[in-house]
C-alpha cells in the first residue's frame, strides 16, 4: 500500500483550518528566534514577568474589542446556524477599516482580508488567564456554539405559544460594559485605541490579579509606575529589570533574567560568526558588535553565581536541566578566561561548546552541519544591543501605557 506524506483537513472549521495554515505559514518564514535553544528560558521569564500578554499582542484596547464583536454576535443571534468564524471575521475586518480612519498602526494594516492572523487569534489566550472569558473555551469551540445557538438570549414559547426571552448566557465577564463599542453591530468612525477611563479600570484590575507566588506582574507594577510619575515615565524603561519599585524577589528575578540575556547575546553573536566563516563571509559589523557587547558584559558575566540561577529555573521545572548548565557554565567559564573579545569570538572551546550546543536544540537542521540549513541562513538585520531578550517587555510596556493613559483621562 501506497502511503503519502502530507497534511490532510478532517471536518475541521475554517476557524481551524485558518490557525492550521497560520502555522504552516509561519514555519516557511525564514530566521529563527531561537537561535541557539533559550526558548524555554526566555518563556518561563516572560509567564512571570508578563502573564496575559503574548509577543504578538499590540494594543490594549483589543482585550475589549474583541468581546464586543462576539458579545453582539451572541445578543444578536446572527451566528446561528452560520459560518461564525467568517462572521467575526467579517466584523473583525470593520475594525480594521474603522481603527484605518484614527490610527497609524493596527493588525490588519498590510494583510487587509488576506490576514491570516486576525486580532481575535492574537488575543484569545489572555481572555481566559484575565478572567474576561468566563471559562476555559477554544476560538473555534466557542463559534461552533455560536452557530449551534448556545449563547445568546435564548427564545422560549409559554403555554399559549407565545415567544419570550429568557436569560442570556454569555462566554463574557459581565462586569465588562461593551454596549458603547459597537453601535447596532458597526464601529463608530471615531473607533481608536484610547481605553475609556472604564475600560482601563477594568484591565487594570484584572491584570492586578495576575499574580506568580504573591508577586504583582509587571504590567501592575507599570501602571503604578505610570499613573504616579506619567505616561512619559514609561518611555525610557527599555528593559524590564529597569523597571522601579520592584519586591526584592522580582528583583532577584529579573536580575537573573538580564544575566541571562546578556549571556545569550554574546552566545549567540559568536553562533553569527561561525556561520559567517562557514559561508566563507563575513561582517565587520559583528566584530564590532561582539567587541562591544564584551566590554559592557565581561564583569557581569563573571560576578554572576550560576548555582543561583538554576537553583531558580530547577525550582521552576524549565529549562533542559544538566544540558543548560554545561552549555551556559561551560562558554562563561571560556570567556572568563579570554583576554580580549577576538580571543573569545576565535576561542576553539567556546567554539565547541557553541557547536554542541547546536547538536543538542538544532538536531538534524545544524546550520553548521547540513549545507541546505546554512545555505538558507542570512544575518540578522539588528544584532548590536546588549541584550538578547526582553521577555515581552515591549508589549507589556505597551499595554501598561495604554492602561495608564485610559487611568488618567476624564469620566468617558
Amino acid at each position: 500500500m501506497l502511503i503519502r506524506n502530507g497534511i490532510g483537513w478532517l471536518s475541521s472549521s475554517s476557524a481551524d483550518i485558518t490557525r492550521a495554515r497560520g502555522i504552516i505559514d509561519s514555519l516557511r518564514k525564514p530566521g529563527v528566534i531561537d537561535e541557539l535553544g533559550f526558548l524555554m528560558l526566555n518563556s518561563a521569564f516572560a509567564n512571570r514577568f508578563y502573564p496575559g500578554v503574548t509577543t504578538i499582542m499590540t494594543r490594549a484596547r483589543y482585550l475589549i474589542f474583541i468581546p464586543a464583536i462576539y458579545r453582539h454576535i451572541e445578543q444578536s443571534r446572527n451566528g446561528v446556524g452560520r459560518d461564525v468564524d467568517k462572521l467575526s471575521r467579517d466584523l473583525q475586518f470593520d475594525l480594521r477599516n474603522a481603527l484605518e480612519k484614527n490610527e497609524a498602526s493596527f493588525i490588519g494594516k498590510e494583510g487587509r482580508r488576506a490576514l491570516i492572523r486576525v486580532p481575535s487569534t492574537i488575543y484569545w489566550g489572555a481572555f481566559e488567564s484575565l478572567g474576561i472569558a468566563t471559562r476555559a473555551m477554544s476560538e473555534s469551540a466557542y463559534q461552533r456554539s455560536l452557530s449551534e445557538g448556545t449563547f445568546g438570549v435564548a427564545v422560549a414559547k409559554d403555554d399559549d405559544g407565545n415567544l419570550h426571552d429568557e436569560d442570556d448566557e454569555s462566554l463574557w465577564d459581565r462586569s465588562l460594559k461593551l454596549s458603547h463599542v459597537m453601535d447596532k453591530g458597526a464601529f463608530p468612525a471615531s473607533t481608536n485605541f484610547r481605553l475609556r477611563k472604564a475600560e482601563a479600570q477594568f484591565l487594570a484590575e484584572r491584570y492586578g490579579r495576575l499574580t506568580a507566588d504573591g508577586e504583582e506582574s509587571l504590567v501592575t507594577r507599570l501602571v503604578d509606575v505610570g499613573t504616579s510619575h506619567g505616561p512619559e515615565s514609561l518611555q525610557g524603561l527599555k528593559y524590564p529589570w529597569q523597571v522601579p519599585g520592584c519586591s526584592p524577589v522580582m528583583s532577584f528575578e529579573l536580575n537573573q533574567a538580564r544575566l541571562l540575556s546578556l549571556f545569550a547575546r554574546g552566545a549567540t553573536l559568536q553562533y553569527y560568526a561561525m556561520l559567517l566563516e562557514k559561508k566563507r563571509d563575513e561582517d565587520s559589523r559583528l566584530v564590532a558588535a561582539f567587541a562591544a557587547w564584551w566590554a559592557e558584559a565581561k564583569s557581569d558575566l563573571a560576578s554572576w553565581d550560576l548555582s543561583d540561577f538554576f537553583s531558580l529555573v530547577r525550582r521552576w521545572g524549565v529549562g533542559r536541566g544538566k544540558l543548560d548548565e554545561q552549555f551556559i557554565g561551560g562558554w562563561i567559564q571560556r570567556a572568563m578566561a579570554a583576554k580580549s573579545a577576538d580571543a573569545l569570538l576565535k576561542d576553539g572551546d567556546a567554539r565547541r561548546i557553541i557547536g554542541l550546543r547546536e547538536d543538542t536544540v538544532r538536531r538534524g537542521k545544524q546550520r553548521l552541519k547540513v549545507k541546505h540549513q546554512l545555505e538558507s541562513w542570512r544575518l540578522p538585520n539588528n544584532f548590536s544591543s546588549t541584550y538578547y531578550m526582553d521577555y515581552r517587555h515591549g508589549v507589556g510596556r505597551q499595554i501598561a501605557a495604554d492602561i495608564v493613559d485610559g487611568l488618567l483621562r476624564g469620566a468617558v
